[in-house]
């Protein structure tokens, strides 16, 4: 064993549900806040169609378009550098409704499997 860690068979049966309890956490929260974000956008572009936007739902529906786009406007990588931010954003922009929605079906099937949660991966 390295560090303190314990061996499998030696976590007693609350660890394990504490320990699949925060496995699961993280990634929920994460699909949440793309239903929620997603949700927001949809709510306010039907209020602007509608002519019943406000000043504040405008920069309301700024705010949650512009959070799946903040990782696309760093580059750490040379080849990320060499994108362009443009294509970087476009990359971004593609990738996340498509990631956060279809979380919830793996989601759904690692449940129905018994299995734990897919661990979610840094944007």
């Amino acid at each position: 064993m390295r560090g303190g860690q314990k061996a499998a068979k030696d976590f007693s049966e609350r660890e394990v549900r504490l320990l699949r309890a925060r496995h699961l956490a993280i990634p929920v929260a994460w699909g949440l806040s793309t239903a929620a974000v997603a949700a927001g956008i949809a709510a306010e572009s039907h209020r602007v169609i509608r002519g019943r936007s406000t000043a504040a739902g405008l920069a309301t529906m700024a705010a949650l378009a512009a959070y799946p786009v903040l990782p696309g406007l760093v580059a750490t990588t040379r080849q990320q550098r060499d994108m362009g931010l443009g294509r970087r954003i476009a990359g971004v922009l593609a990738s996340w409704p498509v990631e956060g929605l279809a979380f919830w079906l793996v989601l759904h099937g690692h449940l129905r499997h018994g299995q734990q949660a897919p661990a979610k991966t840094p944007r």
